[in-house]
C-alpha cells in the first residue's frame, strides 16, 4: 500500500541569522549574516548569491540567485550565504532584506558591541533570528 506524502507547510523561503564575530586577522568586531534556504537539496552545496550595503542605519541586504560554489562537494541541506562587513557603533539599526518584489525589514539594537533584537523579526518571506 503506497502512502500518500505529507507536504509541511513553509511560511518562509529564507533563514537568516544575524551575529556577532571577531575578524580573526585584525580582532576587529564583525557583524555576520547568514541566509539559508528553507528547501533542502541533496545533491550540492549550493550558494546563495548576496549584496549588502549600508544606507544610513539601514543595512539593505539583497537576496540574489542561487549557484554552485567555486568549489562544488556533496552536502546536504540548504543553500547558504554569508556577508561579513564590520560593525557599526551603538545604536538602532535595521536591516531590509530584499528578494525580487519581496522585501521584510527586521530591526535590531547594538549596545557596548552586543547585538538584540528590537522588535518583530519575522518578515514574511524571511524568518530572522538576531544573536549576541
Amino acid at each position: 500500500m503506497k502512502e500518500e506524502r505529507i507536504e509541511p507547510e513553509i511560511t518562509h523561503e529564507f533563514m537568516l541569522d544575524v551575529r556577532r564575530d571577531v575578524d580573526a586577522e585584525s580582532g576587529a568586531p564583525l557583524l555576520v549574516l547568514t541566509v539559508t534556504t528553507v528547501r533542502e537539496f541533496t545533491s550540492f552545496g549550493y550558494v546563495v548569491g548576496l549584496q549588502a550595503a549600508w544606507d544610513g542605519p539601514t543595512l539593505r541586504l539583497d537576496i540574489g540567485g542561487i549557484g554552485l560554489p567555486a568549489v562544488s562537494l556533496p552536502r546536504i541541506g540548504g543553500a547558504i550565504g554569508e556577508v561579513r562587513i564590520s560593525l557599526p557603533a551603538d545604536g538602532s539599526y535595521a536591516i531590509d532584506v530584499r528578494r525580487k518584489s519581496k522585501q521584510a525589514r527586521i530591526p535590531f539594537t547594538i549596545e557596548k558591541g552586543a547585538l538584540a533584537p528590537s522588535g518583530a523579526i519575522d518578515g514574511g518571506f524571511v524568518r530572522a533570528s538576531v544573536t549576541a
